[in-house]
């Protein structure tokens, strides 16, 4: 389950949306379901519509971590 407590920072709306860089968006979960369960408002509208996080953003550079054991710190080698 996707859990979002429904929690903005006011000052980085552009209306009443975030920008498309700090936005969450959710696609392609298969069978995991969603809940904003809607803290900023008191818990009073909690709701499973995923309409507003449909979208898509710019994938990140990748990130490579060395392996344990690969003469990194803490590998035991």
């Amino acid at each position: 389950m996707i859990l979002y407590d429904g929690s903005a920072d006011p000052k980085k709306l552009v209306g009443v949306n975030l920008p498309d860089g700090l936005r969450i968006c959710i696609q392609n979960n298969g069978g995991v379901t969603f809940l904003n369960y809607d803290a900023a408002r008191g818990f009073k509208h909690p709701s499973r519509d995923l309409a507003p996080h449909s979208c898509s953003l710019t994938s990140l550079t990748a990130v490579s971590l060395p392996t344990a054991g690969a003469g990194a710190p803490g590998g035991g080698s």
